[in-house]
C-alpha cells in the first residue's frame, strides 16, 4: 500500500513538474514570439531596400556575405568598424577556461565515505 501512495506522489509530481514546464515555454513564447516576428520582417525589408540602393550587388552574393558574418558572430568576431579588436581566444581567456573546465567537471555521484 506504501509503495502505491509513493508511486502515485512521484506520477503527480512528474505531472505538476510538466504542467509547470509546459506553462512556462507558453508563457515565454507568448512574449518573445511576436518579438522575434516583427524583427524578422524589418529584416527582410531592410535587405530588400539594401538591394534595391545596390542593383549591382547579387542577392546570392550578399547571402554569402552575410552567412559568413552570422558565422564569425557566432564565435565573437565582429565585422562593424566599433568592434574593440579583443580576442575571444587570448592566453588569459583560454586559462580561465581551462581552469574552469578542470575545476567543474569529474565523477558524478561521488561522495565522501566518513568511516
Amino acid at each position: 500500500m506504501h509503495s502505491n501512495r509513493s508511486s502515485c506522489y512521484f506520477a503527480l509530481l512528474v505531472l505538476a513538474y510538466l504542467l509547470y514546464l509546459s506553462f512556462g515555454a507558453l508563457i515565454f513564447s507568448s512574449i518573445e514570439l511576436p518579438y522575434e516576428d516583427n524583427l524578422r520582417q524589418q529584416l527582410r525589408e531592410l535587405k530588400d531596400q539594401f538591394l534595391e540602393e545596390n542593383p549591382c550587388l547579387a542577392p546570392d552574393s550578399l547571402e554569402r556575405f552575410l552567412g559568413q558574418v552570422l558565422e564569425a558572430n557566432n564565435y565573437g568576431v565582429s565585422v562593424l568598424n566599433n568592434s574593440t579588436g579583443k580576442w575571444n581566444w587570448d592566453f588569459t581567456s583560454s586559462l580561465f577556461f581551462a581552469a574552469t573546465v578542470l575545476t567543474t567537471t569529474g565523477k558524478a555521484g561521488v561522495a565522501h565515505n566518513c568511516s
